[in-house]
C-alpha cells in the first residue's frame, strides 16, 4: 500500500502544481470526486481506470498501477504527455468559465456595460417604433372616418339623384 499512497501523492502535487482540482480531475474523467480522492488517498488502480487516467492526463498506465517507473510515458508522438494534460487543465478551466458566463454567473464589468447600452438603445428604438405605429394608426383611422364619410354623402347623392329621376 505504499507505493499506491507515494502515487497518489505525486498525482495530487501535480495536480496542485497544474492547478487542477479533484473536482476537475473528475470531470475530466467521467467520474464522480470520491472516486479520485479515494485514488489519490492509496486505493490500487485497476487496468481500466489506469488506461483512462492516461489517455486524459498522460500517466504511465503502469507506474499508477504498480508505483514503479516514470509517471509520464514517453513516446514517439509526443515526447511528454504532461504537456497534453496542461492542455486538457486548461481547457477545463476555460470551459468552467465559459459555464459560469453562459448560466450568468461572471461577467466582466464592461461586457455587462456593454449590454445595458445595448439594451437601452433597443429601448430607445422600440419607442420610436411605437410611436411610428401610433401614428400609423392614427392616419389609417382618419382615413377610414373620411372614407365612411365620403361614402355615406356618396350615398346621399344617389338618393338625391334617385328622387330627381323619378
Amino acid at each position: 500500500m505504499g507505493q499506491q499512497n507515494s502515487v497518489g501523492e505525486k498525482i495530487k502535487e501535480y495536480f496542485k502544481a497544474q492547478g487542477i482540482s479533484q473536482r476537475n480531475a473528475a470531470e475530466m474523467l467521467g467520474t464522480t470526486q470520491q472516486v479520485v480522492g479515494s485514488l489519490l488517498n492509496g486505493r490500487r488502480f485497476g487496468r481500466r481506470t489506469a488506461e483512462k487516467w492516461h489517455e486524459v492526463f498522460g500517466f504511465n498506465p503502469a507506474w499508477l498501477i504498480t508505483g514503479a517507473g516514470d509517471m509520464f510515458e514517453i513516446d514517439s508522438k509526443n515526447e511528454c504527455t504532461a504537456k497534453t494534460a496542461v492542455t486538457i487543465g486548461a481547457d477545463a478551466v476555460a470551459s468552467e468559465v465559459l459555464k459560469l458566463i453562459t448560466n450568468g454567473e461572471l461577467y466582466p464589468a464592461s461586457v455587462v456595460k456593454a449590454k445595458d447600452e445595448l439594451i437601452a438603445e433597443k429601448d430607445k428604438e422600440i419607442q420610436r417604433l411605437n410611436r411610428e405605429l401610433g401614428a400609423l394608426r392614427n392616419e389609417l383611422e382618419q382615413k377610414r372616418q373620411k372614407s365612411l364619410h365620403t361614402s355615406h354623402m356618396v350615398n346621399q347623392d344617389a338618393e338625391v339623384l334617385a328622387e330627381l329621376s323619378k
